[in-house]
């Protein structure tokens, strides 16, 4: 199995940093997009301290020769190592305080993508030409529309669309999403912060995704800016050959 991978990270046409952050590696198959929050960069802070903490890991730390079973709780638990990391760093230093980041990161083995995931970033599948959300959004407003509370169309502008219910660091323990999707050869594979999907409809992500346009992942940022980018926009592009 061979993969394709490319990613894009920008600050957007409102912002002034970038707190999210984006790591992706061919060698290692691991990928990830992270969007922090926090006042005083502490947003920034946690987004990176979760890469570097996953490009801390080398070839012999990562878990080929387990279980299905073992290897999801292998990430799950590198996440909570993580979030434990950025809590005790915010208690360490007040400036940093209640700074936490989403984090959806897949790791390909044996023809599989594992998935360990908190917050309202997003991991897609499009696969003969359709989309397929594989994470679930951790946000007040998915959890109003998974209980028939709003509808699809309220969601779009909900006064509390910002507020997210799971996060890495924001609290010194966190649920994570963990499990495992069968992959064919063809599929393609898009990890993205809400930056993204927010101003880029699913049907537009799938024509790019299918398309022939070069350098997908700057053309999504680009997409989203001309949108308004209100918010960092971060793309990590996996396809399976």
């Amino acid at each position: 199995m061979q993969v394709y991978v490319e990613g894009a990270t920008d600050i957007g046409c409102v912002r002034k940093n970038n707190q999210d952050s984006i790591y992706f590696d061919a060698a290692t198959r691991l990928f990830l997009v992270a969007d922090g929050m926090g006042g005083h960069a502490g947003g920034e802070i946690a987004s990176q301290m979760v890469v570097e903490h996953f490009t801390g890991l080398s070839q012999k730390d990562l878990p080929y020769d387990q279980d299905d079973v073992q290897i999801q709780l292998f990430f799950e638990q590198c996440l909570k190592q993580v979030s434990l990391k950025i809590y005790l760093r915010a208690i360490e230093d007040p400036t940093y305080a209640e700074m936490g980041t989403t984090c959806s990161m897949m790791w390909v083995h044996r023809m599989k993508a594992y998935v360990a995931h908190a917050g309202d970033s997003r991991i897609y599948l499009q696969r003969n030409k359709f989309l397929y959300q594989l994470t679930e959004d951790h946000s007040f407003v998915a959890g109003q529309l998974k209980a028939g509370l709003i509808t699809e169309s309220q969601s779009k502008d909900h006064a509390l669309k910002n507020v997210i219910t799971r996060s890495i660091g924001y609290r010194k323990e966190e649920h994570v999403d963990v499990f495992c999707q069968d992959l064919h050869s063809g599929d393609k594979l898009l990890l993205c912060s809400d930056g993204l999907y927010n101003k880029v409809d699913d049907h537009v992500i799938s024509q790019t995704l299918s398309g022939d346009v070069e350098n997908k992942s700057e053309h999504f940022v680009q997409m989203a800016r001309d949108g308004g980018g209100e918010d960092n926009i971060s793309v990590v592009i996996v396809e399976i050959m």
